[in-house]
């Protein structure tokens, strides 16, 4: 298989798991009546899809380079406060951006396919809920 669809299959595999833990926190179990499976099903694949979708959107973001000002500020405070002890050598942020732009890797845009992806199946398992109720 290819190293995208493994990646792929692992994320969905690790949202399901999150899925039924938060399914479970709620109280579902086998035995329930189909109304309530799909309430708590809708919950759980609510949670995951936050998760997911948070986690794919910052990914996405910080691919294009959006926190830099805020790791070269910290690194520069750093850099100022730790100079007492040793000499400082203060880098451009010009200099910095590009350096960071050279080591950045693609975003995780998966991640968030997959969570958008949770986020529609607790979108229908609501709507069947509403439905058979």
């Amino acid at each position: 298989m290819k190293k995208g669809v493994i990646r792929v299959l692992l994320t969905v595999l690790i949202g399901l798991g999150i899925a039924l833990w938060a399914a479970a926190a709620r109280g579902f179990h086998p035995g329930l009546p189909l109304p309530l499976l799909c309430r708590y099903g809708s919950d759980g694949c609510f949670v995951t899809a936050v998760i997911l979708c948070g986690i794919g959107t910052l990914t996405l973001i910080s691919s294009t380079g959006f926190f830099d000002i805020f790791s070269y500020g910290m690194g520069t405070l750093w850099a100022h406060i730790s100079s007492i002890w040793k000499g400082y050598e203060h880098i451009r942020f010009y200099d910095y951006k590009a350096m960071r732009a050279e080591k950045r890797g693609k975003s995780l845009r998966f991640v968030l396919a997959v969570g958008l992806f949770y986020l529609a199946v607790s979108v229908l398992l609501l709507i069947l809920y509403y439905s058979i109720t």
